[in-house]
């Protein structure tokens, strides 16, 4: 089955006898998130059986999880620490110094039990500049948001993949949801947070 522009498509499989309902299910994917119900049979004409199946969406919730730290490095001030700062930073700037952020989200055990459909992480910028191909990456390792520094900084582990962030806008939203679903919740993997950086470090752009 698929899900088409809001439209929800699916086949179920029956052998039709003379019975008013047939018992059924559909599986919709391999977690346990399936719709069950029944098959009410309809009058056929022309030789084609026609019938209804009745059943009840899930109840669906938009939960939100807070930041547990964040701040930025850069090899401008590479023994300084920015975590006290209220604002973050990834690029180049017009000297050539680099930019990375680290953050780290909450996964909520009661999120553990509950199959995700979307994870999004929302960027608020200062500026309506838009951001050509800002990389997401895993940290090999844990760090601490009032002692990381740019010579101290934790390495790529995985790059994930690399996203536009658009301009004339102050809001951005990065879709996370494959690393949230496989990495930290179904193999509950450590989660060290994430890297946000340029792609290219040798390209000038920077946005707080």
């Amino acid at each position: 089955m698929a899900i088409y522009k809001n439209r929800l498509r699916s086949s179920f499989k029956v052998t039709w006898e003379a019975q008013d309902e047939i018992s059924g299910s559909v599986k919709i994917s391999n977690i346990d998130d399936s719709f069950s119900g029944k098959i009410t049979t309809l009058p056929y004409r022309k030789n084609r059986l026609r019938s209804i199946f009745n059943t009840k969406l899930p109840k669906r919730e938009v939960e939100e999880t807070s930041i547990i730290k964040d701040t930025y490095v850069t090899d401008l001030t590479p023994t300084l620490n920015n975590g006290a700062l209220e604002i973050l930073q990834v690029g180049v700037d017009k000297e050539g110094f680099k930019y990375r952020t680290l953050i780290k989200m909450e996964v909520p055990k009661e999120m553990q039990n509950k199959y995700i459909l979307k994870a999004e992480l929302i960027l608020t910028s200062n500026e309506q500049t838009g951001f050509d191909n800002l990389e997401v990456s895993l940290p090999n390792s844990d760090w601490q948001e009032y002692s990381v520094v740019w010579l101290g900084q934790p390495s790529r582990q995985k790059v994930l993949f690399s996203t536009n962030l658009e301009k004339n806008t102050y809001t951005h939203s990065i879709d996370l949801t494959d690393i949230v679903k496989e990495q930290w919740v179904f193999s509950k993997g450590e989660n060290f947070g994430i890297i946000l950086k340029a792609e290219d470090e040798s390209k000038q752009q920077l946005i707080n």
